[in-house]
């Protein structure tokens, strides 16, 4: 299959790699708190979104591998299953590439409800072919079995008989293995809320690159990246009350405001009219919990 060079938000991210992401935003203090790496990191994002073009307005950056960018998946619009020139090297970016994958099925699980199948393709579709090979490697780090083909008898079962009873019991052995993924991961880890917090904020920066990348000139003309990023928004709130109890009360208050108030730009699995917030009120939201950790 032939690479393509227009690449999505979420595969962005995980090309630039979900590593200098998570160091980025993690607690001042812990090691690998480098401003020169997080300020390369910066310069790296800021010239591979240098231009608008592609599907959505989306950067155009050539799919060449780089020291820099070599970590994570690669794929044009739909992913290529295999095609991954790289793999989480951490816990942290493991949780970020799987509540991606979340996500994904947050965002599907609505659908399929409304019967937009060709919409639900996508959103199955993606965590499989765009994310899994990010994580497959770690996946035997863990000992979790593999379970990429999950997602592919779902998608050839949405594909062909959408309205098959066999769907939900697919789908939701799917979501389960996703969640036993995450279960794999250490107990005390998935407790504390300096490991869970800077995985919030990757996927939610995530979300505000796939948020911008489905509006041009005031108007959503990117269904799918709206979809992504409602779906990625609401599995960090759920990623939060796992360690919510855990903060201070000021810290605990503060990004359950962020998070409320970002729930509400997407107001439904359909894009509304017009934009809620504009992708710089995101940003700024994401942000404000960022500063919290």
């Amino acid at each position: 299959m032939q690479r393509l060079t227009s690449v999505k938000p979420i595969e962005l991210f995980l090309a630039l790699g979900l590593a200098t992401t998570t160091i980025a935003c993690s607690p001042s203090g812990t090691p690998g708190n480098d401003p020169a790496a997080e300020t390369n990191t910066t310069e790296q994002v800021d010239s591979a979104e240098g231009g608008e073009g592609g599907e959505g307005g989306e950067a155009e950056v050539k799919a060449t591998p780089t020291p820099e960018s070599s970590e994570g998946g690669e794929g044009g619009e739909g992913g290529e299953s295999g095609s991954h020139s790289g793999s989480v090297q951490s816990d942290e970016d493991y949780l970020v590439s799987l509540g991606l994958m979340k996500g994904h099925l947050v965002a599907a699980k609505e659908l399929l409800a409304n019967k937009d199948y060709a919409a639900v393709e996508q959103h199955v579709g993606h965590p499989g072919e765009e994310i899994y090979g990010s994580v497959e490697d770690h996946l035997a780090t863990l000992g979790v079995e593999p379970f990429q083909n999950s997602f592919v008898e779902l998608l050839d079962l949405i594909k062909t008989t959408p309205e098959d009873p066999a769907v939900a019991e697919k789908f939701d052995a799917a979501v389960a293995k996703v969640d036993g993924a995450i279960a794999a991961i250490p107990a005390e880890k998935l407790e504390s809320p300096e490991f869970v917090l800077p995985a919030i904020v990757g996927i939610l920066k995530v979300a505000a690159k796939e948020y911008q990348a489905s509006i041009i000139d005031g108007k959503f003309v990117e269904p799918i990246e709206y979809q992504d990023s409602r779906g990625f928004v609401i599995y960090a709130n759920e990623l939060f009350g796992m360690v919510s109890d855990k903060l201070d009360a000021d810290t605990r208050s503060s990004i359950e405001a962020s998070l409320k108030q970002l729930l509400t730009i997407w107001p439904t699995i359909t894009p509304p009219a017009t934009p809620v917030a504009d992708p710089s009120e995101v940003l700024s939201l994401v942000s404000a919990i960022e500063l919290k950790l």
